[in-house]
């Protein structure tokens, strides 16, 4: 039978698989807030931009925002920047250190994707990554929707989803990891390490690291 571990603490509204339940922190622990509105800004500033679909091979962001309003594909990113698609955003390649991507739909991690430190994923429907060969290292996943990992991706740094987060298939996250609709671990692996966050706070965050709930968390 599948197995799977839990390190540190995970707190979610509700769950399935073997847990043993504990009493809540006293006092609670302090929770910085996400603000969606940062993100929804640079999607409604996408949408002014004319229909249509991009796809980059190999790209240097440094500086600059790119706005598309249709559907990104995106193989290498480099420097600090930030991509904002209205449609869904694949990612499939080498990702570099301080790049931000934002998708007012899915994001999707592909196959062998190497994900260095300071990266912020944001999908507003769901980020995925469901591809074997992922390695994600001290990034930040955020999403309103649901993340789904899976396929024996290796991440770590902040993961947390206003909806459910599902961690299967042998994977493995370490950091932080908080789940406003429940969270299911399947035969994999979530450690609490406050040593595997991000250097870079994400955009729209505030207050202390190490925890990340939206304005409108669900206790």
């Amino acid at each position: 039978m599948d197995s799977s571990s839990v390190s540190g603490t995970v707190f979610a509204s509700r769950g399935s698989g073997n847990y043993v339940r504990e009493p809540l922190p006293t006092p609670p622990v302090p929770m910085p807030t996400l603000t969606k509105k940062w993100y929804d800004d640079e999607i409604s500033v996408a949408k002014t931009y004319p229909k249509g679909n991009a796809t980059y091979t190999s790209i240097d962001l440094t500086g600059q925002t790119l706005y598309v309003n249709g559907k990104v594909r995106l193989t290498n990113a480099s420097g600090t920047g930030t991509i904002v698609s209205v449609g869904s955003l694949d990612v499939n390649g080498t990702i570099g250190s301080g790049v931000t991507i934002i998708s007012d739909s899915t994001v999707s991690i592909g196959a062998n994707s190497r994900v260095s430190p300071d990266v912020t994923f944001y999908g507003r429907n769901a980020v995925t990554v469901g591809n074997p060969g992922i390695v994600m290292e001290k990034v930040a996943i955020l999403s309103p929707g649901k993340v789904d990992i899976s396929s024996g991706a290796a991440i770590s740094g902040v993961v947390f989803a206003d909806g459910k987060i599902t961690v299967s298939g042998s994977s493995v996250v370490a950091g932080s990891v908080a789940a406003g609709g429940g969270m299911t671990l399947d035969a994999s692996t979530v450690i609490q390490d406050g040593k595997k966050l991000p250097q870079r706070v994400p955009p729209g965050v505030t207050g202390k690291e190490g925890a990340v709930v939206l304005s409108d968390w669900r206790e």
